[in-house]
């Protein structure tokens, strides 16, 4: 009887040969299929933080605006002269300052776990980047120059006038009280009306990157949503 090429050591060494590389290449592709999933589901997840995190920086810029604007309109009443100076309007033109508090958590997540790289639309990939580093470091700016001008007017304040008492303001600060005679005063010292000029100046710009920063963010909002669909 013929001896079958099937029945052979040869066959069977090169049927043993190919179903190794098919099991490996299988394994490679599951894989690679499972690693495409994960990655995908790291960067969508990822994604969903970021717009947590755009809400909460969307409640700041909008609480921000409002009371630098509320400040503004305090430095230019005591600029202008017929109003006088009183406590709360001297409170609120010198004794406050927005600090920067920015919520990018889930940013820097994406970019050390390097789900940033998965995301399919570069346009949205480039907003990102930019949002969070130059956007943020505008704000960052602003906000240290509020705080500059803000230790320089205390300073003089601290310097020049006595405080005589202190009455509670909201959220358990106080605010400080001067005589009417020290108001008068203020009304005319040239350099807290420098300061406060240069405070103006600031927050305006300050003011300004808030909401180019919250247009921004509502583009960047679109885009992760399209993303997230596709």
């Amino acid at each position: 009887m013929k001896k079958s090429i099937y029945n052979t050591p040869a066959f069977r060494y090169i049927f043993e040969i190919i179903v190794i590389v098919f099991s490996v290449t299988l394994s490679f592709y599951i894989q690679d299929v499972l690693n495409e999933r994960e990655k995908n589901y790291l960067k969508d997840e990822s994604l969903r933080g970021v717009l947590n995190d755009l809400k909460s920086d969307k409640e700041f810029y909008n609480w921000g605006v409002n009371r630098i604007d509320y400040v503004i309109k305090s430095i230019d009443s005591i600029h202008d002269k017929s109003p006088g100076i009183n406590t709360n309007t001297l409170h609120w033109a010198t004794r406050t300052y927005y600090g920067f508090v920015g919520s990018d958590r889930n940013y820097n997540s994406m970019v050390s776990t390097g789900a940033i790289e998965y995301i399919k639309n570069k346009e949205l990939q480039e907003s990102i980047n930019l949002y969070y580093d130059r956007n943020y470091s505008l704000l960052i700016d602003a906000s240290e120059q509020d705080e500059k001008v803000y230790n320089e007017i205390s300073k003089h304040l601290t310097t020049q006038y006595a405080v005589e008492s202190f009455i509670p303001g909201r959220n358990g600060f106080f605010k400080y009280v001067y005589s009417e005679d020290d108001f008068k005063k203020m009304q005319n010292d040239k350099v807290l009306r420098n300061l406060l000029f240069d405070k103006k100046y600031n927050n305006s710009w300050y003011v300004r990157g808030m909401k180019n920063t919250l247009d921004r963010s509502n583009e960047l909002e679109e885009l992760i949503n399209q993303e997230l669909n596709n």
